[in-house]
């Protein structure tokens, strides 16, 4: 997670801080990581935001927020005028172990949300009271109560929580594009193979002609198992290219749901076109794909930052694309077996003739 319009930060810290900072009294939303000590406290404070510089809560009763250890439980508690409530973390606190914190605390929306170690707990339809400006870090005020025995770093403090951006880094995209072109090479290759195979059937059915008429002029030949050969290399390339046109259709299906248009218009296009043009089709489709979402999480995060609840969007477009980049990469993997299964055919065929 990420925070939108940081007003202040901390590198690292072992001490208690405490320190006045522009806060938004309607959101806050915050980041950091710390690691607890074994002799920390059994109750113990890391991140408050209650008391102002003389230890006196400013906008009582029961103000702001503070993010708290208590036995082996993480929690942001949180004041709406009337009492504390606290939203709990799922997971437990390790002493000696690094944990990721982000929390936000929305007004505007009703929603408090906090997430450790990318765990997220959250409760909506509610508010908290607005806190001073002032800021505590390893404790609960500036007297040091509830002091918190540890680390504290790469705190930054805002007013929202936005989706680390996600989309494709360099790195993966590199390797996104390599599956591409691995996968045309492939085919191109496979394309080659099947059409040397099939020369090689017709190879064989010209040597039977040849017995046959040789037979006319008397010699007893048997070709019986040269006619069992040429059968079931008949059959296997069918079979092998049959189970290709099964997997484009599944490429076809996938790119039509994609684009949201009618599977039956473009049926035509597994029987117009060959399996080269149309991996081609599908694999640059489904790349122009994961551009179009990583655009589209652009825009949904720009409204996010405005305040608009957009439920689970981001969430759906990252699973979108991680399934883009799947199917990319296992035709990969499924070309390279088909390279390699059409190639031990060539072999067996070529045996054959030799013999």
């Amino acid at each position: 997670m990420e925070v939108i319009n940081t007003n202040y930060t901390l590198e690292q810290t072992t001490n208690t801080i405490g320190e006045s900072r522009k806060s938004n009294h309607d959101m806050v939303a915050g980041t950091f990581s710390f690691r607890a000590n074994d002799n920390r406290k059994n109750h113990c404070i890391l991140l408050s935001s209650r008391f102002n510089n003389n230890s006196r809560e400013e906008n009582g009763p029961f103000p702001g927020w503070f993010l708290q250890i208590v036995g082996n439980k993480f929690s942001l508690a949180f004041g709406n005028g009337k009492k504390w409530t606290s939203v709990i973390s799922k997971k437990a606190v390790v002493n000696n172990t690094w944990h990721q914190v982000s929390f936000s605390l929305n007004n505007k929306t009703k929603r408090i949300e906090l997430y450790f170690d990318n765990d997220l707990s959250y409760m909506e339809n509610v508010t908290f009271r607005k806190p001073c400006d002032y800021i505590n870090v390893c404790a609960l005020n500036n007297k040091k109560e509830f002091q918190f025995n540890g680390e504290v770093k790469e705190l930054k403090i805002g007013d929202m929580l936005e989706e680390a951006k996600t989309d494709v880094s360099d790195e993966e995209d590199d390797s996104v594009i390599d599956n591409i072109n691995k996968s045309k090479d492939y085919i191109k290759t496979i394309q080659t193979c099947i059409k040397n195979f099939k020369e090689d059937i017709e190879s064989l059915k010209v040597v039977k002609q040849q017995i046959e008429t040789w037979k006319y002029r008397g010699l007893q030949l048997d070709t019986l198992l040269l006619d069992k050969q040429i059968k079931d290399y008949e059959t296997n390339i069918m079979k092998f290219q049959n189970d290709m046109k099964e997997h484009l259709k599944s490429l076809h299906i996938f790119d039509t749901v994609i684009k949201g248009t009618n599977n039956d218009e473009e049926e035509t296009d597994l029987e117009n076109r060959g399996p080269e043009e149309l991996y081609d089709i599908y694999l640059s489709n489904l790349y122009e794909d994961i551009n179009v979402i990583n655009n589209a999480e652009d825009v949904v995060n720009g409204i996010k930052s405005k305040g608009v609840d957009i439920g689970n969007s981001l969430e759906k477009m990252d699973n979108q694309r991680n399934t883009i980049i799947d199917i990319i990469k296992n035709t990969e993997i499924d070309l390279s077996n088909r390279l390699e299964t059409i190639s031990e055919m060539m072999q067996v065929i070529t045996i054959n003739e030799d013999e």
